[in-house]
């Protein structure tokens, strides 16, 4: 049976396709919950500036295959990739998702367009096929180092509180910043939401606690753009599988912490947290973050839960992380000769930015995560 590749650029074409694109998402093995079609079509709806084309590759009836992007000038992007740390292709197989981003360089090729992905996971079906020998027939292939992603996976010990399977300096460190939140307010509470029972309040609550304590981070608060709350807030409504984590000084009281993370299967995903920086001493975002673990812990089916701090090399994800995997930007251009400056030029960047990096490491003796193994490349269950 023949392969059908369809391209849609209109916004009610996403609309009238939305649940077929959701439900095939559904039974799709993809490297996160948050490379979901639920999550690129809400950010696509909110983020109404750029133009959308979303390619579907069909066998027969049947979706195999499934990318999303957005055009900026000459150049395509891939959905979500400003505000999520990585994305990932659905399809039913490697072999389709292949033939589709094949079909897809030739098609835009024509246009004179490049396609630009800027965070990929090494354990996507993504990365397999942006690196497969299929897909360097049809477009020369750049790619760099973009960050890395430290994890660590905790053996749940059962029965007991999830504190018990913790390493015991963790544990003296969370009973310690306990005892001290507990002086200082006693009717603390610890509530955890779920996908639609995300209401706007709290949203807008953990978006203005982000805001008014970024002054410690480099950059401006990703809630800075109004938006990105709107997106998030249309997450919970398609029933993503997004998780907001609160830390409140009594019940309805004001907002101590917050933690942003999605749950999915046997992994929590570390996404975007916050707390009062005027009570740093207190440590209540080291309080929360052991809540919301033992919160996933609860709900896992087997024995092991894996913690993804995501991307970022902060030095406190050191006392957490046990491994890592990459994320690289991947350049993919077209073959054409009249590409061929183009593939010089991002040759040339990329190779200079390699040397910067490697030069970098040396300078500061080895990783800014010293000591972590590299997880193995496997997608997540």
């Amino acid at each position: 049976m023949q392969y059908h590749l369809n391209r849609y650029d209109q916004p009610h074409q996403l609309e009238e396709h939305r649940d077929e694109w959701i439900s095939f998402g559904d039974r799709s093995m993809l490297a996160a919950p948050f490379c979901h079609p639920k999550i690129w079509l809400a950010w696509l709806a909110i983020f109404i500036k750029f133009d959308p084309i979303i390619y579907e590759l069909r066998k027969g009836p049947d979706i195999v295959a499934l990318l999303p992007l957005y055009r900026q000038g000459s150049s395509l992007y891939l959905a979500t990739d400003e505000h999520l740390d990585y994305q990932d292709i659905a399809a039913v197989s490697d072999d389709a998702a292949s033939e589709l981003l094949a079909a897809v360089v030739v098609q835009e090729g024509k246009r004179g367009r490049t396609l630009t992905f800027e965070k990929v996971a090494e354990h996507s079906r993504l990365h397999r096929v942006l690196t497969s020998p299929r897909l360097a027939e049809t477009a020369a292939i750049r790619h760099r180092y973009w960050s890395m992603c430290p994890t660590t996976t905790f053996e749940v010990k059962r029965p007991g509180p999830f504190l018990d399977s913790l390493s015991g300096r963790q544990r003296k460190d969370h009973k310690a910043a306990s005892r001290r939140l507990r002086e200082s307010f006693p009717d603390h509470v610890v509530e955890h939401l779920s996908g639609t029972a995300i209401g706007s309040t709290s949203l807008d609550q953990a978006a203005r606690l982000h805001r008014e304590n970024q002054y410690r981070k480099k950059g401006a608060s990703v809630f800075t753009d109004r938006d990105f709350a709107a997106f998030l807030e249309r997450q919970a409504a398609l029933g993503s599988l997004l998780v907001l984590s609160t830390l409140r000084e009594s019940p309805d009281g004001a907002l101590l912490a917050f933690s942003l993370g999605y749950f999915s299967g046997d992994t929590y995903y570390y996404y975007i947290t916050a707390y009062d920086g005027a009570l740093a001493a207190l440590s209540p975002g080291r309080v929360l973050l052991i809540e919301t673990l033992g919160h996933c812990a609860d709900r896992i089916t087997g024995s092991r839960l894996r913690f993804d701090l995501l991307s970022g090399e902060e030095s406190y994800k050191s006392r957490w992380a046990s491994s890592f995997y990459e994320v690289s930007r991947f350049q993919v251009i077209p073959r054409r000769l009249a590409n061929l400056p183009r593939v010089a030029a991002y040759s040339a960047v990329y190779s200079l930015k390699g040397a910067k990096n490697r030069l970098l490491k040396w300078r500061s003796g080895g990783d800014r995560l010293p000591g972590l193994e590299h997880e193995s490349p496997v997608l997540p269950s």
